[in-house]
Protein backbone atom coordinates (compact mmCIF):
# COMPACT_ATOMS: atom_id res chain seq x y z
CA UNK A 1 0.00 0.00 0.00
CA UNK A 2 2.92 2.32 0.70
CA UNK A 3 4.12 3.41 -2.70
CA UNK A 4 4.04 6.37 -4.99
CA UNK A 5 3.51 6.48 -8.74
CA UNK A 6 5.96 8.50 -10.77
CA UNK A 7 5.17 10.13 -14.10
CA UNK A 8 7.30 11.15 -17.02
CA UNK A 9 4.55 13.06 -18.78
CA UNK A 10 1.24 14.84 -18.25
CA UNK A 11 -1.26 13.05 -16.07
CA UNK A 12 -5.01 12.87 -16.67
CA UNK A 13 -7.90 13.02 -14.27
CA UNK A 14 -10.74 10.51 -13.93
CA UNK A 15 -13.56 10.19 -11.40
CA UNK A 16 -11.09 8.92 -8.87
CA UNK A 17 -8.06 10.82 -10.02
CA UNK A 18 -5.10 8.64 -10.91
CA UNK A 19 -1.78 8.99 -12.61
CA UNK A 20 -1.11 7.57 -16.06
CA UNK A 21 2.16 6.58 -17.63
CA UNK A 22 3.58 5.89 -14.18
CA UNK A 23 5.56 3.19 -12.48
CA UNK A 24 6.20 2.31 -8.86
CA UNK A 25 9.42 3.64 -7.38
CA UNK A 26 10.79 4.38 -3.92
CA UNK A 27 9.81 7.76 -2.58
CA UNK A 28 12.48 10.39 -3.11
CA UNK A 29 13.92 12.09 -0.05
CA UNK A 30 14.57 15.43 -1.76
CA UNK A 31 12.89 18.09 0.31
CA UNK A 32 11.56 21.16 -1.52
CA UNK A 33 10.01 23.90 0.57
CA UNK A 34 6.29 24.11 1.25
CA UNK A 35 6.34 27.33 -0.80
CA UNK A 36 7.48 25.27 -3.76
CA UNK A 37 4.58 22.86 -3.27
CA UNK A 38 2.14 25.78 -3.13
CA UNK A 39 3.10 26.69 -6.68
CA UNK A 40 1.56 23.45 -7.94
CA UNK A 41 -1.96 23.88 -9.36
CA UNK A 42 -4.96 22.17 -7.81
CA UNK A 43 -5.76 19.28 -10.18
CA UNK A 44 -9.19 18.09 -9.04
CA UNK A 45 -11.60 17.42 -11.90
CA UNK A 46 -15.27 18.38 -11.68
CA UNK A 47 -17.64 15.43 -11.36
CA UNK A 48 -20.52 16.03 -13.77
CA UNK A 49 -21.76 12.66 -15.04
CA UNK A 50 -20.44 9.60 -13.21
CA UNK A 51 -20.89 8.61 -9.56
CA UNK A 52 -18.60 9.52 -6.71
CA UNK A 53 -15.95 6.81 -6.34
CA UNK A 54 -14.22 7.14 -2.94
CA UNK A 55 -10.60 6.04 -2.76
CA UNK A 56 -10.24 2.50 -1.36
CA UNK A 57 -8.47 2.02 1.94
CA UNK A 58 -7.97 -0.22 4.94
CA UNK A 59 -7.47 -0.04 8.69
CA UNK A 60 -4.36 1.92 9.59
CA UNK A 61 -2.99 -0.85 11.80
CA UNK A 62 -2.70 -3.10 8.75
CA UNK A 63 0.37 -1.18 7.56
CA UNK A 64 1.37 1.34 10.26
CA UNK A 65 1.79 1.63 14.05
CA UNK A 66 -1.47 3.59 14.31
CA UNK A 67 -5.03 2.57 15.19
CA UNK A 68 -7.82 0.77 13.38
CA UNK A 69 -9.49 3.75 11.69
CA UNK A 70 -10.32 3.67 7.97
CA UNK A 71 -7.36 5.00 5.98
CA UNK A 72 -7.68 5.59 2.22
CA UNK A 73 -4.95 6.02 -0.35
CA UNK A 74 -1.66 4.57 -1.54
CA UNK A 75 0.67 6.86 0.40
CA UNK A 76 3.29 7.79 1.28
CA UNK A 77 1.01 10.25 3.13
CA UNK A 78 -2.35 9.06 4.48
CA UNK A 79 -5.37 10.54 6.29
CA UNK A 80 -6.86 8.32 9.00
CA UNK A 81 -10.53 9.29 8.62
CA UNK A 82 -11.86 6.77 11.11
CA UNK A 83 -15.01 6.13 9.06
CA UNK A 84 -15.58 5.96 5.32
CA UNK A 85 -17.77 9.08 5.21
CA UNK A 86 -17.45 12.55 6.72
CA UNK A 87 -20.35 14.50 8.20
CA UNK A 88 -21.12 17.70 6.27
CA UNK A 89 -21.05 20.76 8.51
CA UNK A 90 -19.29 18.77 11.24
CA UNK A 91 -15.70 18.85 12.43
CA UNK A 92 -13.89 15.58 11.72
CA UNK A 93 -10.64 14.82 13.49
CA UNK A 94 -8.15 13.43 10.98
CA UNK A 95 -4.76 12.01 11.88
CA UNK A 96 -2.34 12.53 8.99
CA UNK A 97 0.53 10.05 8.89
CA UNK A 98 3.61 9.80 6.68
CA UNK A 99 5.62 6.69 5.88
CA UNK A 100 9.26 6.50 7.04
CA UNK A 101 10.17 6.35 3.34
CA UNK A 102 9.13 9.99 2.94
CA UNK A 103 10.57 12.67 5.23
CA UNK A 104 9.88 15.83 3.20
CA UNK A 105 7.28 18.60 3.54
CA UNK A 106 3.61 18.01 2.70
CA UNK A 107 0.86 20.28 1.41
CA UNK A 108 -2.81 19.21 1.52
CA UNK A 109 -5.66 21.04 -0.22
CA UNK A 110 -9.11 19.99 -1.41
CA UNK A 111 -12.57 20.88 -2.66
CA UNK A 112 -15.95 19.42 -3.58
CA UNK A 113 -16.02 17.63 -6.92
CA UNK A 114 -19.79 17.72 -7.53
CA UNK A 115 -20.62 21.18 -6.21
CA UNK A 116 -19.26 24.39 -4.73
CA UNK A 117 -18.50 23.10 -1.23
CA UNK A 118 -15.12 23.74 0.31
CA UNK A 119 -12.61 21.76 2.37
CA UNK A 120 -11.23 23.55 5.41
CA UNK A 121 -8.53 22.36 7.78
CA UNK A 122 -9.95 23.40 11.11
CA UNK A 123 -13.23 23.47 13.01
CA UNK A 124 -15.31 25.77 10.78
CA UNK A 125 -15.88 27.06 7.25
CA UNK A 126 -13.57 29.97 8.11
CA UNK A 127 -10.55 27.73 8.77
CA UNK A 128 -7.49 27.49 6.50
CA UNK A 129 -7.92 26.23 2.94
CA UNK A 130 -4.50 24.51 2.96
CA UNK A 131 -2.70 22.25 5.41
CA UNK A 132 1.09 22.48 5.65
CA UNK A 133 2.82 19.56 7.33
CA UNK A 134 6.43 20.56 7.65
CA UNK A 135 7.18 19.48 11.20
CA UNK A 136 6.19 16.24 12.84
CA UNK A 137 5.83 14.04 15.82
CA UNK A 138 7.13 10.50 15.86
CA UNK A 139 4.82 7.64 16.68
CA UNK A 140 5.43 5.25 19.53
CA UNK A 141 4.68 1.56 19.15
CA UNK A 142 1.10 1.97 20.42
CA UNK A 143 0.24 4.49 17.74
CA UNK A 144 0.24 7.45 20.12
CA UNK A 145 2.03 10.59 19.05
CA UNK A 146 5.13 11.65 20.91
CA UNK A 147 7.11 14.83 20.39
CA UNK A 148 9.85 14.71 17.83
CA UNK A 149 11.74 16.79 15.33
CA UNK A 150 10.89 16.86 11.63
CA UNK A 151 11.78 13.56 10.04
CA UNK A 152 12.71 11.94 13.34
CA UNK A 153 12.11 8.25 13.92
CA UNK A 154 10.56 7.08 17.16
CA UNK A 155 9.26 3.73 18.30
CA UNK A 156 7.17 3.66 15.14
CA UNK A 157 10.26 3.21 12.94
CA UNK A 158 10.22 6.75 11.57
CA UNK A 159 6.49 7.23 10.97
CA UNK A 160 5.38 10.85 11.39
CA UNK A 161 1.92 12.02 12.50
CA UNK A 162 -0.10 15.22 12.75
CA UNK A 163 -3.52 15.38 14.48
CA UNK A 164 -5.61 17.87 12.49
CA UNK A 165 -9.25 18.64 11.60
CA UNK A 166 -11.28 18.62 8.38
CA UNK A 167 -14.48 20.62 7.89
CA UNK A 168 -16.59 20.33 4.71
CA UNK A 169 -19.47 22.68 4.09
CA UNK A 170 -22.01 20.52 2.20
CA UNK A 171 -22.78 16.87 1.46
CA UNK A 172 -21.32 15.42 -1.71
CA UNK A 173 -18.13 14.11 -3.27
CA UNK A 174 -14.83 15.64 -2.12
CA UNK A 175 -11.12 15.11 -2.65
CA UNK A 176 -7.86 15.92 -0.94
CA UNK A 177 -4.86 16.72 -3.14
CA UNK A 178 -1.69 15.70 -1.29
CA UNK A 179 1.55 17.17 -2.64
CA UNK A 180 5.07 16.24 -1.63
CA UNK A 181 8.56 15.92 -3.09
CA UNK A 182 8.16 14.05 -6.38
CA UNK A 183 4.51 13.03 -5.99
CA UNK A 184 0.91 14.20 -6.03
CA UNK A 185 -1.91 12.00 -4.77
CA UNK A 186 -5.67 12.51 -4.87
CA UNK A 187 -7.85 10.96 -2.16
CA UNK A 188 -11.60 11.01 -2.84
CA UNK A 189 -14.14 10.77 0.00
CA UNK A 190 -17.85 11.32 0.51
CA UNK A 191 -19.57 13.71 2.91
CA UNK A 192 -23.17 13.14 3.97
CA UNK A 193 -25.81 15.19 5.77
CA UNK A 194 -26.52 12.20 8.00
CA UNK A 195 -27.00 8.43 7.83
CA UNK A 196 -28.42 7.32 4.49
CA UNK A 197 -32.09 6.35 4.43
CA UNK A 198 -33.42 2.84 4.90
CA UNK A 199 -36.68 0.86 4.69
CA UNK A 200 -39.48 2.21 6.84
CA UNK A 201 -37.64 5.54 7.10
CA UNK A 202 -35.28 3.97 9.63
CA UNK A 203 -33.82 6.51 9.09
CA UNK A 204 -35.38 8.79 6.47
CA UNK A 205 -33.07 9.98 3.73
CA UNK A 206 -30.92 12.91 4.91
CA UNK A 207 -31.91 16.41 3.82
CA UNK A 208 -29.56 19.34 3.34
CA UNK A 209 -30.61 22.94 2.66
CA UNK A 210 -28.31 23.93 -0.20
CA UNK A 211 -28.13 26.98 -2.43
CA UNK A 212 -30.68 25.43 -4.82
CA UNK A 213 -33.09 24.46 -2.01
CA UNK A 214 -33.72 21.36 0.10
CA UNK A 215 -31.65 18.47 -1.30
CA UNK A 216 -32.25 14.84 -0.33
CA UNK A 217 -29.46 12.29 -0.76
CA UNK A 218 -30.70 8.92 -1.93
CA UNK A 219 -29.45 5.45 -1.05
CA UNK A 220 -28.19 3.99 -4.32
CA UNK A 221 -25.62 1.76 -6.01
CA UNK A 222 -23.63 2.12 -8.16
CA UNK A 223 -25.17 5.47 -9.08
CA UNK A 224 -25.47 8.78 -7.24
CA UNK A 225 -29.07 9.83 -6.57
CA UNK A 226 -30.30 13.27 -5.43
CA UNK A 227 -33.75 14.84 -5.11
CA UNK A 228 -34.39 18.60 -5.01
CA UNK A 229 -37.62 19.49 -3.18
CA UNK A 230 -39.65 22.52 -4.22
CA UNK A 231 -41.20 22.74 -0.76
CA UNK A 232 -39.90 23.03 2.78
CA UNK A 233 -39.56 19.63 4.50
CA UNK A 234 -41.18 17.82 6.11
CA UNK A 235 -43.62 17.40 3.23
CA UNK A 236 -47.35 17.35 3.92
CA UNK A 237 -49.92 14.78 2.79
CA UNK A 238 -52.47 15.80 0.16
CA UNK A 239 -50.38 18.74 -1.01
CA UNK A 240 -48.72 18.60 -4.40
CA UNK A 241 -44.95 19.04 -4.55
CA UNK A 242 -42.47 19.30 -7.40
CA UNK A 243 -39.33 17.16 -7.08
CA UNK A 244 -36.37 17.44 -9.46
CA UNK A 245 -34.02 14.47 -9.77
CA UNK A 246 -30.36 13.99 -10.60
CA UNK A 247 -29.10 10.44 -11.11
CA UNK A 248 -25.95 9.17 -12.74
CA UNK A 249 -25.98 6.28 -15.17
CA UNK A 250 -27.58 5.67 -18.56
CA UNK A 251 -31.10 5.36 -19.91
CA UNK A 252 -34.46 6.77 -18.93
CA UNK A 253 -35.34 7.39 -15.28
CA UNK A 254 -38.25 5.35 -13.88
CA UNK A 255 -39.90 6.19 -10.54
CA UNK A 256 -42.05 3.87 -8.44
CA UNK A 257 -43.57 5.33 -5.27
CA UNK A 258 -44.92 3.22 -2.40
CA UNK A 259 -46.35 4.42 0.91
CA UNK A 260 -47.91 2.94 4.08
CA UNK A 261 -49.76 -0.30 3.41
CA UNK A 262 -48.48 -0.42 -0.17
CA UNK A 263 -50.57 2.51 -1.40
CA UNK A 264 -49.29 4.60 -4.32
CA UNK A 265 -48.72 8.31 -4.71
CA UNK A 266 -50.21 10.38 -7.50
CA UNK A 267 -47.29 11.25 -9.76
CA UNK A 268 -46.50 13.24 -12.88
CA UNK A 269 -43.37 12.71 -14.94
CA UNK A 270 -40.49 12.24 -14.86
CA UNK A 271 -39.74 14.65 -17.69
CA UNK A 272 -36.22 15.26 -18.96
CA UNK A 273 -34.65 18.64 -18.17
CA UNK A 274 -32.04 19.90 -20.59
CA UNK A 275 -30.11 21.58 -17.80
CA UNK A 276 -30.22 23.90 -14.81
CA UNK A 277 -27.98 25.62 -12.29
CA UNK A 278 -28.28 22.68 -9.89
CA UNK A 279 -24.80 21.15 -9.74
CA UNK A 280 -25.32 17.54 -8.65
CA UNK A 281 -23.91 14.95 -11.09
CA UNK A 282 -26.05 13.03 -13.55
CA UNK A 283 -28.94 13.75 -15.89
CA UNK A 284 -31.89 15.78 -14.64
CA UNK A 285 -35.65 15.15 -14.61
CA UNK A 286 -38.67 16.95 -13.16
CA UNK A 287 -41.63 15.24 -11.49
CA UNK A 288 -44.72 16.01 -9.43
CA UNK A 289 -46.09 14.11 -6.42
CA UNK A 290 -49.15 14.08 -4.21
CA UNK A 291 -48.84 11.80 -1.18
CA UNK A 292 -52.39 10.85 -0.10
CA UNK A 293 -51.56 9.90 3.49
CA UNK A 294 -48.91 10.63 6.13
CA UNK A 295 -46.20 8.10 6.80
CA UNK A 296 -43.02 6.76 5.23
CA UNK A 297 -42.84 6.94 1.45
CA UNK A 298 -40.25 5.13 -0.68
CA UNK A 299 -39.51 6.67 -4.08
CA UNK A 300 -37.63 3.96 -5.98
CA UNK A 301 -35.53 5.28 -8.88
CA UNK A 302 -34.18 3.05 -11.66
CA UNK A 303 -31.90 3.62 -14.64
CA UNK A 304 -30.11 1.03 -16.77
CA UNK A 305 -28.00 -1.03 -14.39
CA UNK A 306 -28.55 1.23 -11.37
CA UNK A 307 -31.23 1.73 -8.74
CA UNK A 308 -31.77 3.76 -5.61
CA UNK A 309 -34.31 4.94 -3.06
CA UNK A 310 -35.32 8.18 -1.41
CA UNK A 311 -37.16 7.61 1.88
CA UNK A 312 -39.42 10.55 2.82
CA UNK A 313 -41.31 10.98 6.09
CA UNK A 314 -44.55 12.74 5.07
CA UNK A 315 -46.58 14.53 7.76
Amino acid sequence: MDHVRWCTGVFTLALVVGLTGCSSAPVATATPTVNGLQARPLHLARLTTGPCQPTPGQAADQFSPFGTGFTPGDGPVYPILGEQTVGAGETRKVLWIASPRYQGPILVRGRQLDGDGTVRFGDSAAADAALELGSSSAADGSGNASGGASGSAGGGDGWRSWPKYTFVTAPGCYAYQVDGAGFTETIVFRATAGPLGGPGCQPPSPTYIGSAGPEVEGTSSPADLWALLFDTPPLSANQGVKIVWRMTGAGQLHLDTTGPGGIRAVTGGPEVHLGSTWTRPGDEWGSGFLFPTPGCWDIHAVRDGAAGDVWLAVH
